[in-house]
């Protein structure tokens, strides 16, 4: 052992001087503080290099024997997505106690907690590389037997890499997690401690963590990627692990407009039951590379440079192709709405109708749509579905869509009574308005009238056949449509 005990207090007491296996390490700062365990970035004084040291109590013979195993794969993980261990081992603390120690190269970028904060949009096709990334990383892992257990946005980071400033590398393997689990059925209230938010079922009921909880993690990450928060955001832990048991996860494609296919990805990675999951990493990664999403997007992002910040997000995947106005005119309804979890069962119905596109716009996506629709670049839908009365005078895009006079209108309220009925039918021109509550099968009849009313409308193909070289003009003056060529 080194000489630890001749250079200050004690490794979780705010020791600045560190002797291990003889090599000395002077703290710089304290990167995390917890009961029983401590991360300090420190300099290698012989190699004059940053480093992370992570001390662990040892709490008792198997706690170490477990912690030995551990860290003999964690120094097999050549992975260029995987931390460097360095050293590791165990010393005796000041007390005499005896304190497992590990240290691993230091970083230096940005995590993806960073990422969320102060990024307006990740994208989704950034969100998957990073995720891949992640599981190229926990396949090597998983491969040694070596589980993560404690994946969340801090323990990915963006690693400084010449030309790649995306590059993610996995950081602080949860080898206090791992050890835990091996030890006698009790109380785990230091795992749940500040990672309750990207915990597994199963973890959660005290069963022993496998391949499946690190890839349910890793969707809770991938998740909040895409949605910008988490599926599960309880008032306080016992909520929040309630959620993580029993709550299905709101529907990710009606959250956050992404490609059904990648929903359904993220979603299976959510199964509450283990074995619902993808069974092993590298499933994980061949479903998620296969997804054709990335040269749909590039195609959108080349096709719409002027509009790319802002369009991009929403454009991505299956729903990019009808960004280009086709020849076919194919039957949109676009959904107006901030909030899409109040009216989830109702959008549901909308996705499920068949011959049909649906976009869900909240307020940020539909400047950028506005835009495409001014270029003659996306067509005018064939229904509107809106909540807000208000925002036929205010929305922009309403608007427009109410000048070119080529599309249904319908205002799905919780407001309106049958008295205020005829004159919002009068004076604003809305075409089907429907009351909520409202079943989502009467919702589809619903929607699936009014589109059958605009395949019938006599001079919709015309009209639509000369949208996108007129668009421009049409919605920079007065009403040119005729009143008996509206919906």
């Amino acid at each position: 052992m080194g000489d630890a005990k001749q250079e200050g207090p004690g490794f979780f007491t705010g020791s600045s001087n560190f002797c291990l296996n003889g090599r000395e390490y002077s703290a710089l700062r304290d990167l995390k503080t917890r009961p029983m365990t401590r991360v300090v970035l420190a300099r290698q004084r012989a190699l004059n290099r940053s480093a992370v040291i992570k001390f662990l109590s040892a709490r008792n013979d198997l706690h170490v024997q477990s912690f030995q195993q551990e860290v003999r794969a964690l120094s097999l993980l050549q992975h260029p997505n995987n931390v460097t261990l360095l050293d590791a081992g165990v010393e005796q603390d000041a007390d005499g106690e005896r304190v497992l120690f590990v240290v691993t190269e230091y970083i230096g970028g940005q995590d993806v907690r960073d990422l969320l904060l102060t990024e307006r949009e990740i994208g989704v096709e950034r969100a998957v590389q990073i995720a891949l990334q992640a599981l190229a990383g926990l396949s090597e892992a998983h491969g040694h037997g070596l589980l993560h257990g404690d994946l969340k946005p801090e323990n990915l980071v963006l690693a400084k890499v010449p030309y790649n400033p995306n590059h993610i590398k996995l950081i602080d393997y949860g080898l206090s997690s791992a050890i835990a689990a091996r030890e006698p059925a009790g109380p785990k209230a230091e795992m749940i401690f500040g990672t309750a938010r990207y915990m597994a079922p199963e973890i959660i009921q005290g069963k022993p963590a496998t391949v499946a909880s690190d890839l349910y993690s890793l969707s809770v990450v991938l998740y909040e990627l895409l949605a910008g928060a988490p599926p599960f955001e309880g008032v306080d832990s016992d909520a929040l692990l309630n959620d993580h048991l029993k709550t299905p996860p709101p529907l990710l494609h009606l959250r956050a407009n992404v490609p059904r296919g990648l929903s359904s990805l993220v979603h299976k990675g959510l199964e509450k039951r283990p074995e619902d999951r993808f069974q092993d990493t590298d499933a994980f990664y061949r479903a998620l590379s296969g997804l054709n999403f990335s040269q749909a997007a590039s195609a959108t992002l080349e096709r719409f440079p002027d509009a790319r910040d802002a369009v991009a997000p929403d454009f991505i995947g299956e729903r990019s192709a009808i960004a280009l106005a086709s020849p076919d005119h194919p039957m949109e309804i676009w959904v107006l709405t901030d909030a899409p979890g109040i009216h989830q069962e109702l959008i549901q119905a909308a996705l499920d109708l068949s011959a049909v596109e649906v976009r869900i716009l909240p307020t940020q996506a539909r400047s950028a749509m506005l835009s495409l629709l001014k270029k003659g670049r996306v067509n005018p839908p064939a229904v509107v579905v809106f909540s807000d009365l208000h925002a036929i005078i205010e929305d922009p895009l309403l608007r427009a869509l109410d000048v070119l006079g080529l599309t249904a209108r319908a205002l799905l309220s919780t407001h309106l009574d049958a008295e205020l009925l005829h004159n919002t039918l009068e004076f604003c021109g809305v075409d089907h308005i429907l009351i909520a509550p409202i079943s989502p099968d009467a919702f589809k009849g619903a929607l699936r009238a009014l589109i059958d009313r605009q395949r019938q409308r006599p001079g919709r193909k015309a009209l639509l056949d000369s949208f996108a070289s007129s668009a421009s003009d049409a919605l920079s003056s007065p009403i040119l449509i005729p009143d008996a060529a509206r919906p």
